[in-house]
């Protein structure tokens, strides 16, 4: 079996890499980047959703048995910043399971500074870095979840896999 994820995002690979051991699939992890043809800080459901879809779309995969995209992106509800990924899976024959993470509460102080400095190329977790509210920008989540990224997308990819029909033996 040969699994292609659209990023050469170490947390992202490590998440697959993770939920895969916890489902006991012995399966060979190519990296295939595809664009996600959006902001560097997707914003909202819709955009984000885009940016995983692009990423499957864009990666250049034919006969591998499984696409793994993550995008992940923030929404504002009710005041708060919240961050999410979409992990969207599909199979080779079209078959496609997706899902949002667990989500994050961001500081809206580094919200405002990225939306100012421009969504297109900046995060709010380079912000939250910066101005010294966590020590990686990359994964804020440890720090003001208690969780790590990679955890928290791994969650997500074993649900999607378990959709698809994989299930821990």
């Amino acid at each position: 079996m040969k699994i292609v994820i659209t990023s050469g995002s170490a947390q992202k690979i490590s998440a697959l890499e993770m939920a895969m051991k916890q489902l006991h699939i012995e399966a060979e992890v190519v990296v295939m980047k595809g664009s996600s043809d959006i902001n560097e800080q997707p914003v909202g459901f819709e955009e984000t959703y885009k940016g995983a879809n692009n990423r499957k779309n864009n990666c250049g995969a034919k006969d591998e048995d499984l696409i793994v995209s993550i995008e992940n992106g923030i929404m504002v509800v009710e005041g708060e910043v919240k961050d999410f990924a979409i992990v969207l899976v599909a199979l080779n024959g079209g078959q496609v399971a997706w899902e949002i993470s667990q989500t994050v509460t961001y500081p809206i102080e580094q919200y405002e500074k990225a939306k100012s400095a421009g969504f297109e190329l900046h995060t709010v977790g380079s912000f939250l870095e910066v101005d010294g509210v966590v020590k990686d920008g990359t994964d804020p989540h440890l720090e003001l979840g208690g969780r790590s990224r990679k955890d928290i997308m791994c969650d997500t990819i074993v649900s999607c896999l378990t959709q698809l029909g994989f299930k821990s033996k």
